[in-house]
């Protein structure tokens, strides 16, 4: 969640994720709205092993905050350049459901994470096109 809430900084457009409007994953999480929320407060609280939304609230700002001060706006290719990252059994259902595009994809990992790749190449170049990383 903290690595989505900085790509507005990443791209220098803000300096705090809080800056990036009122509809923005940090500010639905540190502003829960009553009606018409984007997320689902309890089950994050849950998914989250936390004790309640103050909880989650207090911990999230901290993770946010803690990762600026660390200066961790650095892409990671792990988010960036996978179609999906996640346990075994999440990561294959997603490759099944995509279809027969995503057949020849590969789910690679260990213990509890996993990840979909989705190798990027120039269009028209393929993995037996000579040297194409290279290019």
């Amino acid at each position: 969640m903290v690595y989505i809430d900085l790509n507005m900084v990443r791209a220098g457009v803000v300096g705090h994720p809080s800056e990036w409007g009122p509809f923005s994953g940090y500010n639905e999480i540190q502003k829960p709205r009553k009606r018409y929320s984007l997320i689902d407060h309890a089950q994050l609280v849950a998914l989250l092993g936390k004790k309640g939304i103050e909880d989650l609230v207090d911990s999230h700002a901290a993770l946010v905050d803690e990762a600026l001060k660390q200066d961790s706006k650095a892409r990671d290719i792990k988010w960036t350049e996978n179609i999906a990252v996640g346990s075994k059994e999440f990561v294959e259902g997603i490759k099944e459901k995509l279809g027969a595009l995503f057949l020849s994809r590969k789910v690679e990992g260990e213990e509890d994470r996993y990840e979909l790749h989705d190798p990027q190449r120039p269009y028209g170049i393929t993995e037996n096109s000579f040297q194409w990383r290279n290019l």
